[in-house]
């Protein structure tokens, strides 16, 4: 056991990760991270999430030297759970070795957020790693060509999912409406020469277009030659809005444009939004101005007075900012239990700093339901209304319990609560309740919110075409109280986990028959839950038996507010303790293997699991693995 820290452990973790900065540039020479990680067990843990959270060929071959080739392959499967951002350059001269190392890669890193694949003079690397790309359900950035995809090959929920592409050849443009969470485009106009205006005019149409779309990049990196002065209007097509486009000359060489962006400085994309943002504040000195050179950009030259100037700061901490944040986030830890009393300490914490109220806004307006939202609306009055479109971009999770009677406060309801899924766009977890009507009514709303990824609610009323929308077919835990037929199931491709109601009228076996099913089901399935919110003396366990290693039955499930609350804040909620079972059962720690049917609270320890399961369950922190690594 490693000698306990004085400080407490999420600022000391903050000061190591500011330590081994320079790892986020793998490419530099260094072997900082490699002494600071020898210092203490627990710093290796905290540093191998940085060390392999971007790579490319050159830092995969920077590891393989530094590791040793059996070692590191050996590990690749464990530590590639880190790596956020995969760029990888195919060999020209060895297609073949490469495609299969790329595969191999990829495989490794399920937790890919971006991908960008490569190779001189062709655009149909996609094409043959598409069987292993598209089981990224996390994936929201690509670059690449979709040359030789089939359109059904192209329309599959990875790619649908996608916030950021980067289109590298032709993609036939009666496609790019599929493409609902886009938010941001970027076109190759000289691979596209023929297509680009279509595609573009496909893709900004206000009643069929991505109606996400925030930002539109027009590379003609490579033809600027051609134009005889920067300030050129390119022929847009009429009816574009061209407040969203930005046309690009020259930007960093394409290897140093996506480091920068996946260690979090300026990349072409930031840029443009930039851009973007100064062209709708009236910031440019020359507001008709299409094209820029990010390597020529000069700040005096190209924006008005007000656009140079940087926005107010308060007076500068003496500890970095990190450190500073994190001390104040500590501080405000209570802000998350909203419902306990006279809990003032972040109003206080939030008037000693203008910067400490910009930190702790985050985590005051995370998490949204009914009685939050009265309380706000009591501690800040009628301005609350006001400023919740502002606000509602920190709420990342929101339940809503609508009003089972009369019928005009469900109207009511159900106005309110599309007022706040708009007002929260970077919505990842909803809940709606009570009424099994309430999703379709807002369906229209819920079907913009591109972050959504767990969703808890009924399907009635609501066609087949509605719910197999892209919003509900990216999502990765679904509770359906009801309005499901079983054969839609098998279209959410990303699921992981499945809740089912059984005090509903659901036929819920045959739903899980279908999601289980090896050959047509939902791949990667990894918890199946029923819920039972009937008196635990009317339940009989017996009938709620399913053969499945993944399954786990929820008895006295009544209390879900609660339990979604704890879930939100991050504690053991009815996915985790699903989770947690699940695992046990793997690691034979149940007394009772066989045992199916469980009551979350109280859940007795010392009945339910043997001496090595309450060793592993009494952890601060549950580990999920079967092994010890070095």
């Amino acid at each position: 056991m490693d000698l306990q820290p004085a400080l407490p452990r999420d600022l000391e973790q903050v000061i190591v990760e500011l330590a081994v900065e320079d790892i986020r540039f793998p490419l530099k020479p260094s072997n900082t991270y490699v002494n600071v990680q020898l210092t203490a067990r627990r710093f290796h843990a905290w540093i191998e999430p940085f060390l392999f959270r971007v790579l490319n060929k050159d830092i995969f071959e920077t590891h393989l030297k530094r590791m040793g080739t059996s070692h590191f392959i050996d590990r690749l499967r464990y530590i590639g759970k880190h790596t956020k951002h995969l760029a990888y350059t195919i060999d020209t001269y060895d297609v073949k070795s490469d495609h299969i190392r790329l595969k191999l890669l990829i495989e490794c890193c399920p937790n890919l957020l971006e991908l960008s694949i490569r190779q001189w003079l062709s655009s149909d690397t996609l094409c043959k790693d598409h069987e292993t790309v598209s089981k990224l359900m996390g994936l929201r950035r690509l670059s690449a060509g979709f040359k030789g995809l089939q359109r059904e090959d192209i329309l599959c929920p990875t790619y649908l999912g996608l916030t950021h592409l980067d289109l590298m050849d032709n993609l036939d443009p009666d496609l790019i409406h599929h493409f609902q969470n886009l938010t941001h485009l970027r076109i190759d106009m000289i691979r596209m020469e023929v297509t680009w205006r279509t595609l573009l005019v496909k893709a900004t149409d206000k009643e069929s277009g991505c109606q996400a779309l925030q930002v539109i990049i027009l590379d003609m990196v490579g033809i600027a030659q051609l134009c005889s002065h920067y300030n050129i209007n390119i022929a847009l097509p009429e009816h574009v809005d061209r407040s969203r486009c930005v046309v690009l000359t020259e930007t960093p060489y394409f290897r140093r444009n996506w480091l920068k962006q996946a260690n979090g400085a300026m990349d072409a994309w930031e840029f443009c939004e930039r851009i973007v943002m100064a062209k709708k504040k009236g910031y440019l000195s020359n507001p008709s101005k299409q094209a820029f050179s990010m390597d020529d950009f000069r700040v005096h030259k190209e924006l008005t007075s007000q656009g140079q100037v940087p926005a107010p700061m308060d007076h500068q901490p003496i500890l970095p900012p990190e450190i500073e944040q994190a001390i104040v986030e500590i501080v405000g830890e209570d802000i998350c239990f909203p419902f306990v009393p006279d809990r003032t300490i972040f109003p206080n914490v939030q008037l000693t700093a203008r910067r400490f109220y910009d930190w702790m806004q985050p985590s005051i307006f995370r998490v949204m339901n009914k009685r939050i939202f009265k309380i706000h609306l009591r501690r800040m009055g009628p301005r609350f209304i006001d400023s919740l479109r502002y606000l509602g971009k920190y709420t990342t999770h929101l339940a809503y319990t609508i009003d089972g009677a009369p019928a005009i406060a469900q109207n009511r309801d159900h106005t309110r609560l599309q007022l706040l899924i708009e007002c929260c766009p970077n919505l990842v977890d909803l809940a709606i309740w009570h009424t099994s009507d309430t999703l379709s009514k807002v369906h229209e709303t819920v079907s913009k919110l591109t972050k959504l990824r767990r969703l808890s609610a009924s399907f009635e009323g609501m066609p087949k075409e509605q719910i197999l929308c892209p919003t509900y077919l990216g999502l990765t835990h679904l509770e359906v109280v009801g309005g499901i037929d079983a054969q839609i199931i098998t279209h959410f491709q990303n699921l992981t986990h499945l809740a089912i109601s059984v005090s509903s009228d659901l036929d819920w076996r045959s739903v899980l028959d279908r999601a289980t099913d090896k050959d047509t089901g939902c791949p990667s399935l990894r918890i199946i839950i029923t819920v039972n919110e009937d008196p635990l003396d009317l339940i009989d366990a017996a009938a709620l038996q399913y053969d499945d290693q993944r399954y786990v039955s929820l008895l006295d499930a009544s209390y879900f507010e609660v339990d979604w609350l704890d879930g939100a804040y991050r504690g053991m909620d009815a996915w985790r303790f699903a989770e947690c079972i699940v695992f046990a059962r793997s690691m034979k720690y149940l007394k009772t293997p066989s045992k199916q049917a469980f009551s979350i609270s109280p859940y007795k320890l010392h009945e339910e699991l043997n001496s090595a399961g309450q060793e592993w369950w009494g952890k601060p922190v549950i580990e999920f693995r079967t092994t010890h690594d070095d």
